[in-house]
């Protein structure tokens, strides 16, 4: 029983970002008045943990499926767009026509943001775009105003409770000089 509990307890001490002092090792604490060791410029990096290897493959895994569902409800939205089947394949040509689209209340996130300014997302004629309560916020607001974004037509945009603040509204508002941005 021990030896299943004491990985998850390392990692759990680990992840809360509380200190860790391995099994049957003495722990110090620095004391307050003791100065910083130094650091040695010729050192090399402490090798990765495999606790620390497994928190990385975590987010990985984690990072893809977010960027998986984005992308899901994305071509969900241009299928309801254009009447299309929940199955129907989606080309450049249907993209194209897509004009405006609401994620309005949707799970839309500053991924799902920058996938809809990648110019392989084909949205070029949307002018009009809703993200009103939506978890975006300045990074995906950054995204959207990204030199090589793929949104070139927009001139509408709705940020109605979402967590976008005036940096990422000033990013958008530089990049597309005549867009409406409603907040």
């Amino acid at each position: 029983m021990t030896a299943l509990l004491r990985p998850l307890c390392l990692m759990l001490l680990v992840m809360g970002g509380l200190p860790l002092v391995a099994y049957g090792q003495q722990g110090t604490t620095p004391s307050k008045t003791s100065p910083p060791p130094r650091a040695n410029p010729t050192a090399q990096p402490p090798a990765e943990t495999g606790i620390e290897k497994a928190q990385q493959r975590l987010f990985t895994v984690a990072a893809a499926r977010e960027k998986t569902e984005q992308r899901a409800l994305i071509d969900a939205a241009i299928r309801a767009a254009l009447n299309l089947p929940a199955d129907a394949l989606l080309g450049a040509s249907e993209r194209a026509r897509v004009t405006a689209r609401s994620f309005e209340s949707t799970t839309l996130t500053d991924v799902g943001a920058a996938i809809l300014a990648e110019p392989s997302t084909g949205l070029k004629a949307l002018t009009w775009l809703n993200l009103r309560e939506t978890k975006v916020g300045d990074a995906g607001a950054a995204a959207l105003a990204a030199p090589d974004t793929g949104l070139k037509a927009l001139t509408w945009l709705y940020l109605v409770n979402t967590k976008v603040g005036d940096a990422g509204a000033a990013a958008i508002k530089k990049r597309f000089p005549g867009i409406n941005i409603v907040r």
